[in-house]
């Protein structure tokens, strides 16, 4: 039999093997391709990541000590002390009068009747800390006085020891000061040159005038603003420290 006649094509099962090698060339020349491809991805990856460090390192960043304050001026704050036991009545002084040792400034109602209450210093009557019908022992606070000669050109900060230690004479700080009820001023100053010891917390509460005692010691720093602060006498300050950079906090640099 003539092999030709069969119609059986003899090369075709010869065609597979070339295939096969042609194949695994294409695949051998796809792998290093793909593989380069990811490594510079990572590179680019890597590269981007070192850049936003690098960033970070040398950008700025402001190291900063809040606190809550109190506008004093010198000459700090006078307090009226009640002389009877019973209840807060009317006052008839209205806040940010002027005030003098002996003017009646309230009254305090017992079972015999009213008792007038006068100031014990002179200064400038800031409010009252009692409500209307509020229980009053004897001694008790009944209204703050400034005794401030300069009028609202310097305050007082309570910062805890751990954050005093950050603060040097001269850094810049911007307060802002309660104004109202819903209401607040910005004002500038700087670190002034007296603080005091570590007190404890009463002996903050006193010193300042405030309302309440901080929540542990702490030491009280002056400020000196760059222009009288407005109406409005407690203030929540920011002390810039430094502007650091990441890289210099982490190494421990001023």
């Amino acid at each position: 039999m003539n092999p030709a006649s069969t119609g059986v094509d003899e090369k075709a099962p010869g065609q597979s093997a070339p295939e096969v090698l042609d194949s695994g060339a294409r695949l051998d020349e796809l792998l290093p391709v793909t593989s380069l491809r990811l490594w510079l991805l990572g590179i680019a990856a890597a590269l981007v990541i070192a850049a936003l460090i690098a960033y970070a390192a040398v950008t700025p960043r402001n190291v900063t000590v809040t606190a809550p304050g109190r506008v004093v001026g010198d000459g700090g704050i006078g307090l009226v002390t009640s002389s009877a036991a019973g209840q807060f009545g009317a006052f008839t002084v209205a806040p940010g009068s002027r005030v003098t040792v002996g003017q009646k400034v309230a009254d305090v109602i017992t079972a015999s009747g009213p008792v007038p209450q006068y100031s014990q210093v002179d200064g400038e009557l800031l409010g009252y800390l009692p409500s209307a019908g509020a229980p009053i022992e004897v001694g008790e606070w009944l209204a703050q006085v400034s005794m401030k000669v300069d009028d609202g050109r310097m305050g007082l900060i309570a910062v805890a020891p751990d954050e005093a230690a950050k603060i040097t004479v001269g850094m810049p700080v911007r307060a802002t000061v309660m104004t109202g009820q819903d209401t607040t001023a910005s004002i500038t100053g700087k670190i002034g040159p007296k603080r005091s010891p570590t007190y404890g917390a009463n002996i903050v509460q006193e010193g300042m005038g405030t309302l309440e005692p901080p929540s542990g010691p702490r030491v009280v720093i002056e400020v000196l603003f760059d222009a009288k602060a407005a109406g409005g006498y407690e203030f929540n300050a920011v002390v810039l420290v430094s502007e650091r950079t990441l890289l210099q906090q982490l190494l421990g640099m001023s």
